[in-house]
C-alpha cells in the first residue's frame, strides 16, 4: 500500500520534467523501499528497516537490469534511480539538477 501511495504522490509531482526524469521519478518511487525486507526487525517497541536505502541498491540494480534500463535519450536513468533509492540527500541532489 505504501509503495502504490509513493508512486501515486511522486506521478502528482513530474509533470513539469522531462520524459525521461519522469521515468526515473517513477522508477525509483516503485523501487525505494526493496531493502526494507531483509534490514526489518522488531526493535525498540517497533519495526525498523535500519540500512534499507542501501540495502536497496542490489535488488533494484537486477529490477533495472531485468526491465534493460539505462540511459534514455542520453540521461542516465540507471544511475539516477540508483542514487535516489539511496536515500533523501541524493533524492534531494538529483531533483535540484532536474530544475
Amino acid at each position: 500500500m505504501h509503495t502504490l501511495l509513493v508512486a501515486n504522490r511522486a506521478r502528482e509531482l513530474i509533470d513539469d520534467l522531462p520524459y525521461p526524469k519522469q521515468v526515473t521519478v517513477m522508477l525509483a518511487a516503485i523501487a525505494h523501499d526493496f531493502g526494507k525486507p531483509p534490514t526489518t526487525e522488531f526493535l525498540e517497541g517497533r519495526l525498523r528497516s535500519r540500512g534499507h536505502e542501501e540495502a536497496g541498491v542490489a535488488p533494484t540494480e537486477s529490477f533495472l537490469a531485468r526491465l534493460n534500463i539505462h540511459s534514455l535519450d542520453g540521461y542516465d536513468v540507471r544511475g539516477q534511480v540508483l542514487a535516489l533509492v539511496r536515500g533523501p540527500s541524493e533524492a534531494r541532489r538529483v531533483l535540484q539538477k532536474a530544475e
